[in-house]
């Protein structure tokens, strides 16, 4: 099990950073909205601990997907005018503040799965227009080890405090937005705010996936059993992130 840990989230991050210098940051973001992270976390919740506690756990990561999206909509503000450390600062507040306000939520699918999805309607409107960047400058040597680091740490904590937290916080922990500050503050530091900014309003559309996932395993988990529930659950997400996908610029010399 602790090697499961140790090796799904860093190589997800490691296929994200590079996806998004080989093809650009809003196809990064948009597939790092995928449940990259917090799928395997509740991978492993569903393995060391009973159906119905992983289940609710999922559920708190449905209506989290709102926390998500707050932290991209207050960086993407802030970095316009600061630097990453009061942008993350700022931004990792008010996920702090919006997760402390959806704990109180029933951890029933209904409610989070409403408030997930107006959260992903309205997210268009609530990150500003990122500012043009040029070519890309060359990635710092320690970049994608520090990366893993912070990656592996996350992981480690979340799990191993489940069962004293309950399974609201773990659901809403497993939805920190580990691989939305990881990119949001080395794409700032290392590329500019407006590479950062076009990174952070993709995955806000690629969380159409994870919602998918988080539903899937709320609602079945408890009858399918684990390989059903999560290999449905996968599915959902792919076909999911398949319709939400980055559609080309039309070319103004074909009209």
């Amino acid at each position: 099990m602790l090697a499961l840990k140790l090796f799904l989230v860093p190589f997800f991050l490691a296929i994200v950073s590079y996806v998004s210098r080989r093809w650009g940051p809003g196809v990064g973001g948009w597939l790092a909205g995928m449940p990259l992270v917090t799928g395997p976390i509740l991978f492993i919740l569903a393995l060391e601990n009973d159906a119905m506690f992983t289940a609710h756990a999922a559920a708190a990561s449905l209506s989290a997907v709102v926390s998500a999206i707050v932290f991209g909509a207050v960086y993407s503000h802030l970095c316009l005018r600061n630097g990453w450390p009061v942008a993350a600062a700022g931004a990792i507040g008010a996920w702090l503040v919006a997760s402390a306000g959806l704990a109180e939520l029933p951890g029933t699918v209904l409610p989070a799965l409403g408030v997930a999805v107006l959260s992903l309607l309205v997210a268009p409107r609530l990150f500003p227009v990122p500012p043009a960047f040029g070519a890309l400058r060359a990635e710092r040597r320690y970049d994608l080890p520090l990366r893993m680091v912070v990656a592996v740490s996350l992981v480690l904590f979340t799990t191993g405090i489940a069962d004293k937290v309950g399974s609201g916080w773990t659901g809403l922990i497993a939805m920190f937005p580990l691989l939305s500050t990881i990119l949001a503050v080395f794409s700032h530091s290392g590329q500019g705010p407006g590479f950062a900014v076009t990174m952070l309003r993709a995955l806000a559309k690629g969380l159409y996936a994870l919602t998918s996932y988080c539903v899937v395993i709320t609602l079945f988990l408890p009858e399918w059993g684990v390989p059903l529930t999560y290999l449905a659950a996968v599915a959902a997400a792919l076909v999911t992130q398949w319709f939400t996908r980055p559609r080309p610029a039309p070319n103004v010399h074909d009209r």
